[in-house]
């Protein structure tokens, strides 16, 4: 068997390890995140909690701020949230994707409220959580805007609403801000939440039936 073929039969295993020790280092990020803060956590506990040694660590990553964004990238990422959200994309009826959308919102908020804090952070002025903090944003809106354009592909949307218009109306409401102040200031419950986002959005961006 020459080299190269010798190569790829090995590659998927490697694969697989790879994926496993940047989730280990995800996950221990997370914990340690949650436990001390951003700031106070450093890529030494971090490795020390996900079993790595801190080279690999900075092979994986090379940064803490870049273990940070993956984190991001990974809210909304579970098996049942993106089942959810494939079963709003398919739904044919405007008014009940919306309602499913808001279901989807609800348990990305409830889900990953702890990096919601973490984004919160940002106010605090470190360069790293602020610059994650514009990458979820941006996240939102891409994922809001395909569906903005759902609606309005089947002429959904409000006469001279345009897909802009709408994903930034739908963006606002449904942001991780909104969330804290109706469900932690406000003492709401996630279920009135997520039926006033239903009910909320599908006024302001739906014509009517």
């Amino acid at each position: 068997m020459s080299d190269h073929a010798s190569r790829k039969y090995h590659s998927p295993r490697r694969q697989q390890q790879a994926e496993a020790t940047r989730t280990a280092i995800v996950h221990a990020a997370r914990k340690l995140f949650a436990e001390q803060g951003y700031q106070a956590t450093t890529l030494q506990a971090i490795a020390r909690e996900a079993e790595v040694s801190v080279p690999t660590l900075y092979a994986v990553f090379g940064s803490k701020a870049a273990i940070l964004s993956a984190l991001v990238k990974s809210a909304g990422a579970d098996e049942d949230i993106r089942s959810l959200a494939g079963a709003a994309f398919a739904e044919q009826d405007p008014w009940q994707q919306l309602r499913l959308a808001a279901r989807v919102i609800r348990s990305i908020h409830e889900r990953d409220s702890d990096i919601g804090d973490l984004l919160w952070q940002a106010g605090s002025g470190d360069p790293d959580l602020a610059a994650v903090w514009r990458q979820s944003h941006q996240q939102q809106l891409a994922r809001q805007g395909e569906l903005m354009e759902v609606l309005a592909q089947k002429g959904a949307l409000k006469p001279a609403l345009t897909v802009e218009a709408a994903t930034d109306i739908h963006w606002a409401l449904s942001s991780s801000g909104v969330y804290r102040l109706l469900v932690r200031e406000r003492c709401w419950t996630p279920q009135r939440y997520q039926e006033w986002l239903a009910d909320t959005t599908a006024r302001l961006l739906l014509r009517e039936p």
